[in-house]
């Protein structure tokens, strides 16, 4: 398994990688678009997980749909920063770097990223 980047890293990696792009608007249509496909996947995994035996192989569907609903939560918030993001790496960097007031653990970004795979 490769080292984990740190927070530093994987930002600098991202930028020079071009896997942050600006976006000209904030469009609120979008954005709003992302949070209800967010609800729908997160609410997808709330129905799954119902009646699961917990040695069930699908708890790794649950997981997975969790992640995905974080990740576009994630987007969402990014797109007010009138960002885009091209991979789930660059996207937790950013939301990390560019929000310090959030107090967020990159560390857990990318131990709960790299656990869906």
């Amino acid at each position: 398994m490769p080292k984990q980047k740190t927070l530093e890293e994987a930002y600098c990696d991202c930028e020079a990688e071009g896997y942050i792009s600006s976006l000209e608007i904030i469009d609120v249509k979008k954005i709003e678009s992302i949070i209800t496909l967010a609800q729908t996947i997160y609410d997808t995994a709330q129905d799954v997980k119902k009646n699961l035996d917990s040695k069930s192989p699908r708890w790794s569907v649950v997981y997975t749909l969790h992640y995905d609903a974080v990740r576009e939560v994630v987007d969402a918030l990014i797109r007010f920063d009138k960002k885009k993001i091209a991979n789930h790496q660059c996207l937790f960097a950013f939301l990390c770097k560019a929000h310090p007031e959030l107090d967020l653990n990159w560390d857990f970004f990318e131990k709960i990223r790299n656990s869906r795979q």
